[in-house]
């Protein structure tokens, strides 16, 4: 079992089977989410700036990939 109150820079399914089933009472992991798209449904790859700075940089060297449009599969929720 991992070391409780520590942070893990690992996958979360990983980390989630070290430890028995209904150990959680609420986890907080990063799953595959599916996160192209922000809350007002644009994509990142577009304009905009935020604070002031502009993003397009960021966007573009983050733009996408295929861990970014997938929803979480039943084996998370399994696990979780």
């Amino acid at each position: 079992m991992l070391e409780l109150n520590k942070l893990y820079n690992m996958d979360c399914m990983e980390g989630m089977k070290a430890f028995p089933d209904k150990y959680f009472d609420l986890a907080i992991v990063d799953p595959p989410y599916g996160i192209g798209i922000n809350k007002n449904g644009h994509t990142l790859a577009g304009s905009g700036n935020f604070k002031g700075g502009n993003f397009n940089v960021a966007a573009r060297k983050y733009k996408g990939g295929e861990w970014d449009s997938e929803s979480p599969k039943k084996e998370y929720y399994k696990e979780l």
